[in-house]
């Protein structure tokens, strides 16, 4: 299968700041679009992402951080540990969508993993400055994050099917 290079571009972009936002979610939403749509065009460890099986497992942590990120008690996603765990979901669905319609999958990785690090600082400073001047709590913008997240993401994945 092969993708327009600029949509190639767009879709790990698009959902690199996707893990960026929730690191979880990036690939759960990119497992799940392969599983049901383009399991035969992986191979080695990389039709593992195809799976149907952690297609359905990757769901439960993915649905978890969006319960987590809205608790007081979690580290700031800029905190080093959360920042490379975004940086590396960022380039593992980069890598796999540039691998799925055969281009290199090291710059699939760059670019997924550099989208997810400026969307990490963006999203940080971002939802802290609307939490600052507008009168709603943090959750509710935790859950118009989400929001975005999963509706975002899955229109990145439907430029695949145009």
């Amino acid at each position: 299968m092969q993708a327009n290079q600029s949509t190639l571009l767009a879709q790990a972009i698009g959902l690199g700041a996707i893990a960026g936002m929730r690191s979880m979610a990036a690939p759960a939403l990119v497992s799940h679009h392969l599983a049901h749509d383009h399991a035969e065009s992986l191979d080695g460890p990389f039709s593992l992402v195809a799976s149907p099986t952690l297609a359905t497992l990757l769901k439960f942590p993915a649905l978890g951080e969006m319960v987590l990120d809205k608790l007081p008690i979690v580290p700031s996603r800029i905190e080093l540990p959360a920042l490379l765990g975004r940086i590396g979901s960022g380039a593992l669905v980069g890598a796999t969508l540039y691998r799925t319609h055969g281009r290199n999958l090291l710059v699939g990785a760059l670019v997924g993993g550099l989208a997810a690090l400026a969307s990490t600082y963006l999203i940080y400073h971002l939802r802290r400055v609307a939490g600052e001047r507008l009168p709603v709590p943090d959750a509710v913008l935790g859950a118009v994050e989400d929001a975005v997240v999963l509706g975002g993401g899955l229109a990145f994945l439907k430029q695949a099917a145009r």
